[in-house]
Parts: structure tokens; C-alpha cells; sequence
């Protein structure tokens, strides 16, 4: 039997399939009534009859878990969906119809173990065409929900016999479901685990369920046979195309299964910031750009939106065979270009720096960019220059475009360079670019020895993002510089408190007052990037004995791979008498690095 069915091949004319109801299942709920008096069995009428006025090729009712006993097909998951195909039948079939699709040997074709009450009302409604027997009389709750639903169905129907003909002919032919057959000792289990659990196929399941079915159907064909030879001709070329359609869907789901291991290492999810996507970000990319016309809605797996987002995906890029196969490979093009992007050093660690600085709503849109513009590294580079000076993906495109914002991106660059030069960063707003800009010049180092930066650390089994636990890590240390306030001396502790020192109490002191007017301990020339992780290990010591714990390999340091980090720690020596004069040294050649970076903004 057919994985995908058309629901014509799933109700099937003239057979003896009967569709049964376990005891365990719950009663029929599509009936319910919703806020604007509409309901589950009336929504699902209405997207078919849209599909329809679209020439939708196909429109997909999710799918039926099922277990198979003799002529019996043992509804798991699915009852609901079932039922109101066959209410949603009754009204549109003629009564001959009704008896070769509804019925077999006048019996009704969906029966319950244990509601047989149920069983009876549904049979005599489908049988009189969705006129409920004993009007008026005392309903159960599902009598009830299957009388609202059938009146709701009605009331979206087409009025028209030749509308109404058209839709049935749609629904019988066009409208599909998968249908998934499990051995009936995994029955029980299957049903709590979708019931109970909350599984369900996801968006990507069905994708792929769609692509491998599709893209590999058997043409039909009719042969014509005159003779012995004739016929054990067609009968070659049949096994031949059978044989082939059987290599092509097992290459199609070999590379699918390819493209999930790779989106699923734990690794490149967290680069993509992949969230809980299957295929990562693949499917959601292809979605939103790929189409005929960028897609205005968001690509979802979560169980409300499942079907509503395959049939839309479907009715894109899956909508016949030769759209599949086209679509599979734009998808192998596509997915290739995503392992490019992660495997060469500079784009990655462009992509990299603007992914870690921009918001969750921005991924997609920075993403998207740097797949089309791959080939050139000068837009990439810019790119990220630019969103590290808080500019949006549409300022960047506009003032790519040379559109009148120009003005806008250089006075963010210019902002941003004067909150970095602040001789308080440390303390004030600025902190913000200060990170950003030290980080900046960590990632730029290590395009230059041609390495791709570690965006992410492994720390207990666990990915962590470098630039979410990042910190700033004093040079020569805040706690060893003092200050006089209202002619009393303090110095400020670990807990960034001020505490009352002597004069003289450690030759380790500098005076504040040393610094030039536009510096102190807090500028960027004595501040150096760190993963947060590193702090406890410097402390409060002085810059020559930090140094000691950085090179010492027989410490596990995450900050060593900051090649930026790493040059300034390993400025010439340091001491009271020369720390100023470093720290300004320092603050100048950064400064002057951020400037040249720059220069073409502003």
C-alpha cells in the first residue's frame, strides 16, 4: 500500500477496508465550536476549497498512524481526521457514491469497539447525507460534535452543483495524506507516546517523506503487446524502471540523512544558532528565499503549524515530480553552500562575528546575506563591520545600494570609535564597544594567521558561546590603583567597592592622577578580552605574574586562542614605573587599528 494516499485511495471505492476506533481513543472533538463560531472539521473545508481556487496541485491533511488486522485498518493516530472526512463526504457524495465509499456490503465503514452508539448515529447521518437522525432528540457528546461539525461543514460548502462537484472530485483525488503502518504490538505504545507525549511528524519529516515520494514516482505508462518478445520486453523495461526509481529514492534519502547528521552535530547547530530544527537551518532558509517570491511568514516545526506550513512548502517546491527532483537538487546546492560557509576561515569568522552581536530576529536576514554574497569576502567583511556598530540588515543593504543613509552609518561608526577612546569605558555605557571592538580585533587576528575562530567552547559536555561569557580583564589590575577623594585615599576591591588604603601601602600602587587627562585604568590600552571563565585565575595580580598563568601550559586557559588578547599580553615588561606609559602605548595602537578598520565609513 502507497505511503502517500489521495483521500479517494485511503477511503477506497468498493472495498472491504473497515476503519476501526480502539477503545482507548478519545471521542470526537472537531466539532467545538471556536470564538467565532467556526471549527476544526469547517477550517479544514475551507483551506481545501482556498487550495482549490488556487489550483493547488495538492493540499496535505498531515497523516494517519495506523496498524493493519486482516481488512481491518486500526486507526492510532488519525481518528479525528478520518471521521470528518467521511461527514465532510456524506454531504458532497450522491447517495449511490455515499454506498461504494462509505459502505461495503451495507455496512458502515468506520466502526468503534466500544461507542456503538456513536457508530450508529455517524452511519445514519453519512447515509442521509449529513441530515442528522432524530432531530431533536437527546444527543451524547460526540452525537453532538458530529452534528455541529457536519451543519458547520455545510455551511462553507459551495452552493453551486457544479462547485460542489469540482470540490468532491479535488477532495477524492488531490487532497493526500501519508499513510504510516506500525506492527500492532507497537500499537499502544505508539498511541501514548503521540498522545501522551505530545509527538508528533515534524514539518521536516513530512519534507522529506514528500521530496523521497515525489521526486521518485513511477511514471505511468501503458504497453502495448503483440507478442511473446513484446511482452518480455515491457517486462525488462518495467523492472529496469522500478530498479532505478528504487536507486534514486535510496540515494535521495541517503543524501537527506547525509544533510540531518551534519545540521545535528552540536557544533554547527550552535554556529547557526539552529535552535530545535531538525535540518537546521536548510529547510527554514529554502523556504523564506528560495521560492518564487520571499515568504512573509516564518518556516515552523511546532505541532499547531505543522500542516498548514508543509502544505504551504509543498504547494511551493514539491507541487509534481519534476518540480521535486529540480527543488532536491537546489536544496543539495543550497546545503552545500551552508558546509562552505563553515568550512572557510574567513566568511566563517565573518559570519561568526555577526551572528554573536545581533539579535535572534536578525539571524535568518544576516544568514541570508552571507549565503548570497559568499564569493565575495569584501562584502562580508563590511557586513560585519558594520553590524558591529549596531547597524540593522536593512541600513547595511540600503547603504550597500547606495541609498541616501550614508550619513546614518558614519555617525554610528564614528560613535562607536569615540565610546571605545572614552578613558572610562570600563564603568560607562561605552562597555558595550568596548567588547565589541576588542572582539572585533581578536577575530581579525585570526583571519590573519588563516585559523577560524572559536565563536564556541566545549564545557561539560555542553557548546558554549565565547562571546555570551565573555569579560574584560584589567591589565594592570583596578584594585592597585589609587585615588584621593575628599583627601581621603581609596582603592577599589574585587567587588568593584571602594576601600580606604595607606600612602604607602604597596609599591604595586599607581596614583590616578598619573594618567594623562584622557586615560585611566578603565580605557580600552588596559583592558584585554578574556572567556569569563578565566577571571578567578589573574585575580588581582599584577601584569608580569598574569602573564605567568597565560603562557603556562600546564593550565587550561580558554583565553590562549585570543590572538589579540595574546599580543598585548605579551607587551615588554611590565612595572610601576613604565605600567602608564604602556597602558597609553596600548590605548593608542588600538585605537589607531579600530580607525584604519574603519576608515572607508567615515
Amino acid at each position: 500500500m502507497e505511503t502517500k494516499q489521495s483521500v479517494g485511495q485511503y477511503i477506497g471505492k468498493n472495498t472491504n477496508r473497515y476503519f476501526k476506533i480502539p477503545a482507548y481513543q478519545r471521542g470526537y472533538k472537531w466539532g467545538v465550536l471556536k470564538q467565532d463560531n467556526s471549527c476544526d472539521a469547517s477550517i479544514l473545508v475551507q483551506d481545501i476549497r482556498e487550495a482549490l481556487r488556487n489550483n493547488k496541485a495538492e493540499y496535505f491533511i498531515q497523516g494517519v498512524t495506523v496498524y493493519e488486522n486482516g481488512n481491518d485498518i486500526v486507526l492510532i493516530d488519525g481518528q479525528q481526521r478520518t471521521t470528518t472526512l467521511f461527514v465532510l463526504l456524506s454531504l458532497l457524495l450522491t447517495k449511490e457514491e455515499i454506498h461504494h465509499y462509505l459502505f461495503f456490503n451495507d455496512c458502515f465503514k468506520l466502526k468503534y469497539n466500544i461507542r456503538r452508539k456513536t457508530e450508529g448515529f455517524l452511519s445514519n447521518l453519512c447515509f442521509q447525507n449529513g441530515v442528522a437522525p432524530n432531530e431533536g432528540a437527546e444527543r451524547s457528546q460526540d452525537e453532538y460534535f458530529l452534528e455541529q461539525a457536519s451543519l458547520k461543514i455545510a455551511e462553507v460548502l459551495p452552493e453551486g452543483d457544479e462547485e460542489r462537484k469540482k470540490l468532491k472530485d479535488y477532495i477524492l483525488e488531490r487532497v493526500k495524506l501519508f499513510y504510516i503502518k506500525i506492527p500492532e504490538k507497537h500499537a499502544t505504545r505508539i498511541f501514548s507516546m503521540l498522545n501522551g507525549s505530545k509527538a508528533f511528524m515534524t514539518t521536516d519529516e513530512l519534507i522529506k517523506s514528500a521530496f523521497l515520494s515525489e521526486a521518485t514516482k513511477v511514471q505511468e505508462r501503458s504497453y502495448e503487446s503483440k507478442s511473446l518478445e513484446d511482452t518480455l520486453d515491457n517486462l525488462k523495461t518495467q523492472i529496469g524502471e522500478e530498479w532505478h526509481t528504487i536507486t534514486e529514492r535510496s540515494r535521495y534519502a541517503r543524501q537527506w540523512d547525509k544533510w540531518l547528521y551534519w545540521w545535528n552535530r552540536p557544533d554547527v547547530k550552535a554556529f547557526y544558532h539552529c535552535g530545535t530544527n531538525p535540518m537546521g537551518r536548510l529547510l527554514e532558509y529554502f523556504y523564506k528565499y528560495c521560492g518564487t517570491q520571499e515568504q512573509k511568514n516564518d518556516y515552523s516545526n511546532s505541532p499547531q503549524e505543522v500542516a498548514t506550513m508543509f502544505k504551504q512548502f509543498q504547494n511551493s517546491f514539491i507541487q509534481d515530480s519534476i518540480k521535486a527532483r529540480e527543488n532536491f537538487e537546489a536544496l543539495h546546492r543550497l546545503q552545500k553552500t551552508f558546509e562552505d560557509l563553515y568550512h572557510s576561515v574567513t566568511p566563517y569568522n565573518y559570519l561568526g562575528i555577526a551572528l554573536m552581536v545581533s539579535s535572534a530576529e536578525n539571524y535568518l536576514k544576516i544568514i541570508s546575506y552571507f549565503i548570497k554574497n559568499f564569493k565575495s569576502e569584501e562584502k562580508l567583511r563590511k557586513y560585519a563591520l558594520l553590524t558591529l556598530v549596531n547597524a540593522t540588515p536593512k541600513e547595511i543593504r540600503d547603504f550597500e545600494n547606495g541609498e541616501d543613509n550614508q550619513e546614518i552609518i558614519k555617525e554610528k561608526v564614528s560613535m562607536v570609535i569615540a565610546q571605545a577612546s572614552s578613558r572610562d569605558v570600563y564603568n560607562n555605557e561605552s562597555k558595550e564597544d568596548a567588547f565589541k571592538m576588542l572582539f572585533l580585533l581578536n577575530v581579525l587576528a585570526s583571519n590573519d594567521r588563516k585559523v577560524r575562530f572559536e565563536f564556541f567552547y566545549l564545557k561539560s559536555g555542553k557548546w558554549e558561546s565565547f562571546y555570551g561569557k565573555r569579560s574584560l580583564e584589567h591589565i594592570w589590575p583596578k584594585s592597585k590603583v589609587k585615588y584621593q577623594k575628599n583627601e581621603v585615599t581609596y582603592a577599589v576591591d574585587e567587588k568593584n567597592k571602594e576601600h580606604i588604603i595607606e600612602e604607602d601601602a604597596n609599591s604595586d600602587f599607581l596614583r590616578r592622577n598619573d594618567f594623562p587627562e584622557e586615560l585611566s585604568e578603565h580605557c580600552i590600552g588596559n583592558l584585554l578580552l578574556l572567556h569569563k571563565v578565566d577571571n578567578s585565575k589573574f585575580n588581582a595580580k599584577v601584569p608580569e605574574d598574569k602573564k605567568l598563568v597565560y603562557f603556562d601550559l600546564s593550565q587550561n586557559v580558554f583565553s590562549r586562542n585570543l590572538l589579540h588578547t595574546m599580543s598585548a599580553f605579551a607587551v615588554a615588561h611590565w612595572s610601576q614605573e613604565n605600567a602608564i606609559s604602556n597602558i597609553k602605548s596600548l590605548h593608542n595602537q588600538t585605537i589607531q587599528k579600530i580607525k584604519t578598520i574603519y576608515n572607508e565609513f567615515i
